[in-house]
């Protein structure tokens, strides 16, 4: 295996055994059947992920915006409004968007939830039929 006279020597300190795989079963698969299977797995992705940062994003500006509400000056006026009426207003706006977010995300996270089952039912279904009774 290691033989110095041999055409790509390759000196090592120490000997290797290569072993060799072990034989499965496997299952045989139409090409249609696989086509179908790889069409259903490609359009597995990640659930909620978009809306649930805009989610936290917006949820984020609500509770900056309630802690400004809660320290601004009564008396300071922005563009001729309240600066506490404007807060309040950017807190209500941005607390119900973050919250329709968050329920979209979660909307979202179950329907990719729903194509790995659909994948996982159709690999179950190919292995009930190549299966030997």
């Amino acid at each position: 295996m290691n033989n110095p006279s041999s055409p790509g020597y390759l000196p090592v300190s120490q000997d290797f055994q290569v072993r060799q795989p072990v034989a499965e079963q496997g299952f045989m698969v139409t090409d249609s059947d696989w086509a179908y299977l790889k069409k259903k797995v490609s359009n597995i992705g990640p659930g909620g992920v978009g809306y649930h940062t805009a989610s936290s994003v917006a949820l984020g500006v609500a509770g900056s915006a309630f802690v400004a509400a809660l320290s601004v000056p009564k008396d300071l006026t922005l563009y001729g409004v309240s600066s506490n009426l404007l807060c309040w207003g950017v807190f209500l706006l941005f607390g119900i968007l973050g919250f329709m977010a968050f329920h979209f995300a979660r909307a979202q996270k179950k329907v990719a939830g729903r194509s790995i089952e659909d994948a996982m039912e159709e690999m179950n279904r190919i292995e009930k039929r190549c299966r030997p009774t």
